[in-house]
């Protein structure tokens, strides 16, 4: 869970400074023709981002070039020569040139300049075959810019894109957009306010919870044969938080899994390396871990789904699962294979348009296993045994619940 906080002008400012060095190695390894070091008096604006324990913002600076910074590194930047930003098809013009580099030369030449930032060509998948746009022609005059994309195998999303202007042999716009290239940000000594905080709850209404919970996700572990040691016990505990007590609270094991708590029923789990369920603060596991082959069919992952569903004591149908579900997976990239199957089975109820029913199910077709699973339904979400009095009736009221989203969508 992001958590949002009140920014200062003396956080910003703090971030800016923190920030800014990196900012100046970054446009030094890819050559951005920009005095340096780089300083503030350079920035015309600064956009510093809301997002708790995420440092980072966008950058104007008075020369036209912007850069993004967050998760601990340089995600992007675009200079005012950027052909692929261009809003004004009146200044097509201004673009037109030569190509002074071949499609092999240029693609050398971008690869380089990542070498430069200090990635390796493996972590950034820029050692497959990218997709192109090569320069093209305009009547009688050319567009001299290549625009290079590599895509992430895992999450599906463009990994990092690269705008060379073959003409002055300058990259123009680069985006670094993996959560494998996350990094940890720089400190800071001002410690901003948090606009969102999680709903106070005390140590002693935290240990009855987990009194009560820990039974619970031990049982739901066990059903399911996860690799979590049994009994789950509090020592194991890495983190609690308490998104709406007593509707939505989310338990932490050190072993990086996570298990979801609706109104006292364990409704949902992920493990460290699943992919859709992955919870949005996590940093993902080393690429490695998610490469296999597909050891399953379609219809046997979802037999798989099904399984867990009635060791769990439930039945299939009361989610209505038995019909085709959505199904996503990752698109193979070069020599990459992440085998996993994203399930999704929604029922909204007609009148009211709310879920009704919902099954959302990750499978590793190469280990044959569940990665996460998310459960609602009748049944799935209420328990007379969870302990009350966390929090006020006002503060206690829970939040509509809304979907997961399609990360292919």
């Amino acid at each position: 869970m992001f958590e949002l906080i009140q920014v200062t002008a003396q956080y910003s400012n703090a971030v800016l400074v923190a920030i800014l060095p990196q900012v100046s190695d970054f446009a030094a390894n890819v050559g951005l023709p920009v005095p340096l070091p780089m300083t503030a008096s350079q920035v015309e604006r600064f956009g510093c981002s809301p997002k708790k324990d995420d440092l980072g913002g966008g950058l104007w600076f008075t020369n036209g070039l912007w850069v993004s910074y967050g998760h601990g590194h340089v995600t992007g930047m675009r200079t005012p020569r950027s052909y692929y930003n261009l809003q004004d098809p009146q200044a097509i013009p201004r673009f037109f040139g030569s190509v002074k580099l071949n499609q092999t030369e240029a693609l050398q030449f971008a690869r380089d300049h990542i070498r430069k930032l200090g990635y390796t060509l493996q972590e950034t998948f820029t050692d497959q075959q990218p997709e192109v746009r090569p320069p093209f022609h305009i009547g009688t005059n050319t567009v001299p810019f290549y625009l290079f994309e590599w895509k992430d195998p895992v999450f599906s999303r463009t990994a990092v894109r690269v705008e060379l202007d073959a003409d002055q042999r300058a990259i123009q716009e680069m985006r670094l957009a993996s959560p494998f290239l996350w990094r940890a940000p720089p400190r800071i000594g001002v410690q901003p306010k948090v606009l969102n905080a999680q709903a106070a709850v005390s140590a002693t209404a935290s240990n009855q919870f987990l009194a009560k919970m820990l039974p619970k996700i031990s049982a739901f572990a066990g059903k399911l044969g996860l690799a979590v040691k049994l009994p789950v016990t509090k020592a194991q505990v890495q983190k609690v938080e308490f998104v709406v007590p007593e509707a939505d609270v989310r338990v932490q094991l050190d072993n990086g899994c996570w298990f979801i708590s609706k109104y006292g029923v364990v409704a949902e789990f992920n493990t460290p390396d699943s992919i859709y369920g992955k919870q949005p603060t996590d940093h993902p596991r080393p690429f490695q871990e998610y490469l296999g082959k597909w050891k399953m069919t379609e219809p046997q992952a979802i037999e798989l789904v099904y399984e867990a569903i009635r060791r769990l004591g439930y039945t299939v149908e009361e989610f209505n699962a038995k019909i085709k579900p959505a199904v996503s997976k990752p698109d193979t990239v070069g020599k990459y294979t992440v085998p996993r199957y994203c399930f999704r089975w929604l029922t909204n109820d007609r009148q009211t348009g709310a879920t009704a029913a919902l099954v959302y199910a990750e499978v590793d077709a190469d280990k044959k296993t569940l990665k996460h699973l998310q459960l609602l339904g009748e049944r799935v979400g209420t328990d007379s045994t969870l302990p009350s009095g966390l929090l006020t009736p006002k503060e206690n009221t829970p939040r509509p619940v809304k979907p997961p989203p399609n990360p292919f969508e």
